[in-house]
């Protein structure tokens, strides 16, 4: 029987798989062009399902008590019939479903590489997911793992945000965001993990509670962030400097004054030191 994964445990799968989802969504909008036009949250989150189930299953797969070449025909049985549904519903969904045409085609298509089409792109995708899933359920739950992970998967969301600005003109803001949030979720819940492991029972106080408090102060502080970068902006900046061109008149005008003033001072002053020193000349001439 498979072990009974804690709550933290659970929750943290669900983060990295978030993370996966995230990244893998501007890639798939570009590779699959039934998606195109799809929204980019539906597509985050179908990419989520699919991560977390392919998760479940993986863990299952892995953990039965079946031979090994039972354990290597089901983790490649498992993406090669996801693709095949995948292909019905999004490439050949007109025709007959009893048909073997369709079926035929979506097998053979991905292996034309000189003339890729797009069932070679949901076949990437497909596999993409199935490997991610796989490696979030062997992920050692140490931080300096998932910080590595985090750092090379921000280098992969940048290029699939380029393939997708370039292969469809779209801007995938949304993933940066999403990303960042289960990113900053799952490296607190990995270090208490960590902690956990090394501290024994210490590591009971973090309940349900804990979990929440974490997962709302993530949102706070990714909410706030993209509410700075809403706010802050080039066109903004120079709205905001255009409204305060008159206050800028005054304080420069204020600031003319002041200047002025301590000239005025600055050469009083001089002009004291002058005759001084001129009057002590003369005393000690005569």
């Amino acid at each position: 029987m498979p072990e009974v994964l804690s709550f933290r445990r659970r929750v943290l799968h669900l983060g990295i798989s978030l993370m996966e989802a995230a990244w893998m969504a501007p890639l798939t909008l570009a590779l699959v062009p039934a998606l195109a036009r799809a929204p980019l949250l539906t597509v985050i989150l179908a990419l989520w399902a699919l991560v977390a189930l392919y998760a479940w299953l993986a863990r299952r797969i892995l953990l039965a008590a079946w031979s090994s070449n039972t354990v290597y025909g089901m983790l490649v049985a498992v993406p090669v019939l996801s693709y095949v549904v995948a292909a019905r519903v999004l490439l050949f969904a007109r025709a007959p479903l009893f048909s073997p045409h369709w079926l035929l085609a979506a097998l053979a298509r991905p292996l034309y590489l000189l003339r890729p089409g797009p069932e070679l792109g949901l076949l990437v995708v497909v596999v993409l997911a199935w490997w991610r899933a796989l490696d979030v359920t062997q992920l050692p739950a140490r931080i300096a793992v998932l910080a590595f992970r985090f750092r090379v998967e921000v280098l992969v969301l940048v290029v699939g945000l380029v393939v997708l600005a370039s292969v469809r003109g779209r801007e995938g803001t949304l993933a940066v965001w999403v990303f960042f949030f289960a990113s900053l979720l799952s490296l607190a819940l990995v270090r208490v993990e960590e902690v956990g492991d090394l501290e024994g029972a210490a590591g009971r106080q973090f309940d349900r509670a804990w979990v929440a408090l974490v997962l709302v102060s993530t949102l706070g502080i990714v909410g706030l962030s993209a509410l700075a970068t809403r706010v802050v902006t080039v066109e903004n900046a120079a709205r905001a400097f255009r409204a305060a061109r008159p206050l800028l008149r005054l304080v420069a005008l204020a600031f003319f004054v002041v200047l002025s003033l301590v000239g005025w001072v600055i050469g009083t002053v001089v002009m004291w030191l002058i005759h001084l020193l001129t009057a002590n000349t003369t005393i000690t001439v005569n």
